[in-house]
């Protein structure tokens, strides 16, 4: 994990590693793996701006003496947000380390996958009223449910075939509806999320010394 290479470019402020899936063997472990929650490839494309998640990511002292440190009062979210100030500062850039990996181990429980996209719908509030990202539209059941529809008529009788052929995997099958789950949930994050004033707060390096 060689992160003092990128780092040799003094415009280089953040340097992302790639966060990988630890082996499970759970049925929602298998999912989270077959879709790649937490890559940094989702994150380092973000309509918005690249960002990379705290779970792998280097910053330079110098670039937190600049633009600030991580908010404290900021109960998630404070990743995009960091990288996107010091990206908006026009002299630091963002750079992925490919080598430089680290294993997650993801939600086993319902619960805990509800409670991570809900989070996850929080974040979107949060950035929408500091940076003004636009906020995920809210589907009614109707529409969940027509999609749902949708997906079983078309999709899954394809995934089907695939999946007997060996081309992918048994989780394909429902991959889907769980995530159609995990977005409902993240849109209720985003709807019941109350920024408040204390959470634009930054912190500054000299105060933490």
């Amino acid at each position: 994990m060689d992160l003092i290479a990128p780092f040799a470019d003094a415009a280089v402020g953040l340097v992302a590693g790639e966060i990988i899936g630890a082996p499970g063997k759970s049925f929602l472990e298998r999912y989270a793996t077959y879709m790649d929650v937490l890559s940094q490839k989702h994150t380092l494309q973000h309509s918005f701006a690249p960002y990379g998640q705290t779970a792998n990511l280097a910053v330079r002292r110098e670039a937190f003496a600049e633009v600030g440190l991580f908010r404290p009062y900021l109960t998630t979210g404070g990743d995009a947000d960091m990288c996107w100030r010091l990206q908006a500062s026009q002299r630091w850039q963002l750079k992925l380390a490919e080598t430089a990996l680290v294993a997650h181990c993801h939600r086993t429980t319902w619960e805990a996958l509800r409670s991570q996209w809900k989070r996850y719908g929080r974040s979107n509030r949060y950035l929408h009223q500091l940076h003004g990202v636009a906020l995920m539209p809210q589907p009614s059941q109707l529409e969940m449910l027509l999609s749902l529809l949708r997906w079983f008529a078309k999709d899954l009788p394809r995934t089907l075939v695939q999946v007997l052929r060996g081309q992918q995997g048994a989780i394909a099958l429902i991959g889907y509806p769980i995530s159609l789950y995990c977005n409902w949930f993240r849109y209720q994050g985003q709807a019941e999320a109350q920024f408040s004033e204390v959470a634009a707060r930054i912190d500054w390096l000299e105060t933490r010394i």
